[in-house]
């Protein structure tokens, strides 16, 4: 049987798509129903299939073009199952799959495609995310707030501790505040004006080791005023057990042992609105990522996708493309640099929305006055990110694309933004860099990419002194690198590395012999070099 839509643990996949928001997944049977009751989301298991009624399932593997994908369906409707999450690995598949299932009988559930920029464990995520936020609605208690209303549930706690409010997430954003008087400490003022606790006063509770008691604990922690410390009550708001987020009293105005007996009694409140409004921020977030996706693709028009994106379409714009110098992910530099560009875009006037990709961040960047102040905006911006704090620790890699007069033309900025980047890192620089300024690192880097995996059509000079080198331990490869790239300079070679310049000419005819180069041919020097610096061994 399915899901009954009197049961309060059941909500509707409408409910759930709401929360999840048109960046993950996008329906492909505009006639399906969405009125259907959601019990779990679930992966299939080809080899074991197990469909129920209300599942949301996510076909992993199965192609929405292929034969196999019609008989699935047909299972799923069987079973009830609500909808169908399916992919197509390559994005330029996605026209096949819709062509495909508009020859498609009518009836069975709703079939969605996953974004292709969005992996199946996201997916899941979302999912999943969605279906515990929108069950909330149907289980939060009646307050006569609106869920997902935590200013609301903020003021209402406020009251019953006589106290100010603040809600925060697990990343100490300040999500939701009451009222206060004009009497406000500055600890607080300043949070709730930069919408989050500063990095350095966050710091300082972890240091102190207030933050990892908080998160232990399932009572109200009271910290005293004292040496600049200003008088709190806190404590953790946990769902099913796990923390998601906390609340703050500030400014108390009665005896702490009641203020503290109203706020255990109240913390339970906010869960539904905190799980809610935690879905529905992570489905606007997935629907932003995707209207930047399909803004650099080319997909949809740049009127649409830009209003998704928070961005301005008319107007002059440009990309960024950001990375760390040593190649590795920028993980959890990624929320402070997307702090440091909003602060940025708000100094020189204009907007920005970014994705993630191969743990990179390509920035979108639009609302500039015209094209020339968005190239020296682009440029500014650029330098003030490779300068700023923790440069030194963390040195960037920034790739900063030509203007556009507007998102219209915004793939040439995106183009010339990657180029740029991955010009420097094949230099191994860091740093800002327009693409003309890397000219040459940027052609090597891409013949580089066309003669990757490349290989003679009989061995070279340089593959049978690799070989030589493989089956004897010797460096003479090595050597005969140097040597090309000194242009010959037995006395620059032999200094770099560390050899007489007779050993060094003893090694430079042996190198001959073994591969059969003739160093005086120049073809015979720039095949060697080509093979040395652009196409490593197979």
């Amino acid at each position: 049987m399915p899901p009954s839509h009197d049961d309060p643990g059941s909500p509707l996949l409408l409910d759930v798509l709401r929360v999840v928001g048109g960046g993950i997944a996008r329906r492909l049977t505009p006639d399906s129903r969405e009125d259907v009751p959601v019990g779990r989301v679930t992966i299939l298991d080809p080899l074991e299939p197990e469909l129920a009624a209300g599942d949301i399932l996510l076909a992993v593997g199965v192609d929405a073009r292929a034969d196999a994908f019609a008989a699935l369906r047909s299972a799923a409707d069987e079973a009830g199952v609500a909808a169908l999450v399916v992919g197509v690995g390559d994005p330029r598949g996605v026209a096949g799959a819709e062509s495909s299932l508009a020859g498609a009988p009518d009836g069975g559930p709703g079939v969605y495609l996953r974004a292709p920029w969005v992996s199946w464990s996201d997916t899941a995520a979302a999912f999943r995310m969605a279906l515990r936020g929108a069950r909330t609605q149907l289980e939060a208690p009646e307050t006569g707030i609106e869920l997902g209303d935590l200013d609301a549930v903020a003021e209402l706690i406020a009251a019953r501790v006589r106290g100010s409010v603040t809600i925060e997430d697990l990343d100490s954003q300040v999500l939701a505040y009451s009222s206060t008087g004009g009497d406000v400490d500055a600890r607080r003022r300043e949070a709730i004006l930069r919408r989050r606790v500063p990095p350095e006063r966050v710091r300082e509770l972890l240091r102190s080791g207030f933050l990892q008691w908080l998160s232990s604990t399932t009572e109200v922690v009271h910290r005293p005023a004292g040496e600049g410390e200003p008088e709190r009550l806190v404590i953790a708001v946990r769902a099913a057990g796990e923390m998601i987020g906390s609340i703050w009293v500030a400014d108390l105005r009665g005896d702490v042992e009641e203020a503290s007996a109203a706020l255990r009694d109240s913390a339970n409140l906010a869960v539904p609105h905190l799980l809610y409004a935690s879905a529905l921020r992570a489905g606007r977030l997935h629907d932003a990522t995707a209207a930047v996706h399909e803004l650099l693709s080319g997909e949809v028009p740049p009127a649409e996708a830009a209003s998704r994106a928070g961005l301005t379409a008319d107007a002059a714009a440009g990309v960024l493309r950001i990375g760390l110098a040593d190649g590795t992910r920028l993980a959890g530099a990624r929320t402070r640099l997307a702090e440091r560009l909003g602060a940025l875009a708000g100094h020189y006037g204009c907007r920005v929305s970014t994705i993630a990709d191969a743990g990179e961040v390509t920035a979108v960047l639009s609302g500039f006055r015209d094209i020339d102040a968005a190239g020296t905006g682009l440029w500014s911006m650029a330098q003030s990110l490779g300068d700023g704090p923790g440069s030194r620790e963390m040195p960037l890699v920034i790739g900063v694309g030509e203007a556009a007069p507007s998102l219209h033309t915004l793939a040439a900025s995106a183009e010339s933004a990657a180029a740029a980047f991955a010009a420097l890192r094949w230099e191994g620089r860091s740093g800002a860099a327009r693409l003309d300024e890397v000219a040459e690192g940027a052609a090597l880097h891409h013949i580089h990419r066309l003669l990757r995996g490349a290989q003679p059509p009989v061995a070279t000079p340089v593959d049978r002194l690799r070989a030589h080198d493989a089956e004897h331990g010797s460096d003479l490869t090595r050597t005969l690198d140097e040597y090309l790239a000194a242009f010959g300079n037995v006395t620059a070679t032999a200094a770099a590395l560390n050899y007489h310049p007779n050993s060094l000419r003893y090694r430079l005819n042996r190198i001959q012999e073994i591969s059969g180069i003739r160093l005086d041919d120049p073809d015979s020097r720039l095949l060697a070099q080509l093979q040395l610096r652009l196409m490593p061994p197979a």
